[in-house]
């Protein structure tokens, strides 16, 4: 069913949809998600361009286009947020734009520096971007978004033909609404799977807050949702398992460059696009697995295709780099 909830009776196990209809359930199953911050900030969700799905992405790639064609002095771009996604997209402008560079582009960011978890990450970022009109605003929060400017929470107003928004994303104000979390928090599960608030009520992915912090990555949501098919699959007097994620890195790319990101190190160097390359076609085979001859042989071309490119990417990384040339940057606090 393609619908919105507007509210869950826990005591009556029964779902309200949006469209007036009431659905019983005996186990449910809660992925919402996170939501973006755009609402938290006047204006922005009116002027700025969210990173969200593959649609916003195409869209901030033909308006970047668009404004590069464009016959003008100046080329102000505004981008709040750089961390995980606001990195990931401030490299691809690079590498597609870099050669003729025409932007003068902002970059906030709430904390005190670029990925300040890692010692010295924060001044190799930057001379990666050298060349480059950036002006860098760390350590600052967005006030207002307007049609052609950003007003910064120390007063200064930057001028904005397109302001991109990679902001921090935020629990959905559902589970709260719910009563399966605090306002403002995610919701707190056993190491089941199972809302504190309700043993018949299971959450996965971004909504849960598990009892051991987990960084919020697609592979631990798909892993979350196995464990919970498992439990669904017991016998209800029988203890539900626990979920046991795996300690794997995070693949972050920067342009031509990429970063493997441990909790004790981060390691950039260029091969690891391949890596990021292969862990996104394993999670697409796996939540794609082919039910007839035609999806397999769509599949084997994609594969194929995928090969083919992570092949090219470890050739040009090696042509011109050895691991020794990978640079290594030590977490904060860690001995």
């Amino acid at each position: 069913r393609q619908n919105a909830l507007s509210g869950i009776d826990i005591r009556q196990k029964r779902l309200q949809t949006a469209t007036g209809q009431s659905l019983p359930y005996d186990d449910l199953v809660i992925a919402t998600g996170n939501t973006g911050s755009l609402d938290r900030v006047a204006g922005a969700r009116q002027h700025a361009l969210p990173c969200k799905t593959v649609a916003d992405a195409e869209r901030i790639t033909q308006q970047l286009q668009r404004l590069d064609a464009l016959s003008l002095p100046d080329r102000p771009v505004v981008l709040v947020g750089a961390s995980f996604v606001g990195l990931e997209v401030l490299g691809e402008i690079l590498r597609r734009f870099r050669r003729q560079w025409r932007f003068r582009l902002h970059v906030i960011e709430g904390r005190p520096g670029l990925m300040p978890d890692y010692e010295g990450l924060d001044g190799w970022l930057r001379a990666q971007c050298a060349g480059a009109d950036i002006h860098w605003h760390t350590g600052r929060m967005v006030r207002e978004v307007q049609r052609d400017a950003v007003l910064l929470d120390n007063g200064d107003l930057l001028e904005s033909r397109l302001t991109l928004w990679c902001g921090g994303d935020l629990p959905s104000p559902q589970l709260a609404a719910w009563g399966l979390a605090e306002p403002g928090r995610y919701a707190p599960v056993l190491p089941g799977l199972q809302s504190v608030r309700d043993p018949h009520i299971w959450i996965a992915g971004d909504a849960a807050a598990f009892p051991h912090p987990l960084d919020k990555q697609a592979f631990h949501a798909i892993g979350m949702a196995a464990a919970i098919a498992r439990n669904l699959r017991h016998a209800p007097d029988r203890l539900p398992c626990a979920y046991h994620p795996l300690p794997m890195p995070r693949l972050m790319s920067f342009g031509d460059q990429a970063l493997l990101l441990t909790p004790t190190h981060a390691l950039a160097h260029p091969a690891f696009l391949a890596g990021k390359e292969a862990v996104y076609q394993a999670n697409f085979t796996r939540m794609n697995l082919p039910r007839n001859l035609a999806a397999l042989k769509g599949l084997t071309e994609n594969l194929g295709d995928s090969l083919n490119g992570m092949t090219g990417l470890l050739k040009r990384s090696w042509d011109t780099r050895t691991l020794t040339d990978a640079r290594i940057f030590k977490a904060a606090g860690a001995p």
